[in-house]
C-alpha cells in the first residue's frame, strides 16, 4: 500500500491544480461578461437616446426638397 500512497498524493495535486486554473478562469470569465454587460446597457441606452432623438422631430437628411446653396 506504501506504494500508491504517492500516486493519490500526486492526484491530488493534480486536482488541486486543475480546480486552481478553473476557479481562476471563472474569474476571468465573470469579469469579462461584466465588462460586456455594461457595454450592452451603454449601447441599449445610445439607441433609446437616438430613437427619441428621431422621433422628437430631429430634421431627416434623407428625403428633402430644398436644392443645396450653390444653386
Amino acid at each position: 500500500m506504501a506504494e500508491d500512497e504517492p500516486n493519490y498524493e500526486a492526484r491530488i495535486k493534480k486536482l488541486e491544480e486543475d480546480l486552481t486554473f478553473l476557479e481562476q478562469h471563472v474569474s476571468r470569465q465573470d469579469k469579462e461578461i461584466f465588462n460586456i454587460q455594461q457595454k450592452l446597457d451603454k449601447t441599449i441606452s445610445e439607441i433609446k437616446e437616438m430613437r427619441e432623438y428621431f422621433k422628437s422631430g430631429a430634421p431627416s437628411t434623407g428625403t428633402t426638397e430644398e436644392k443645396p446653396p450653390h444653386y
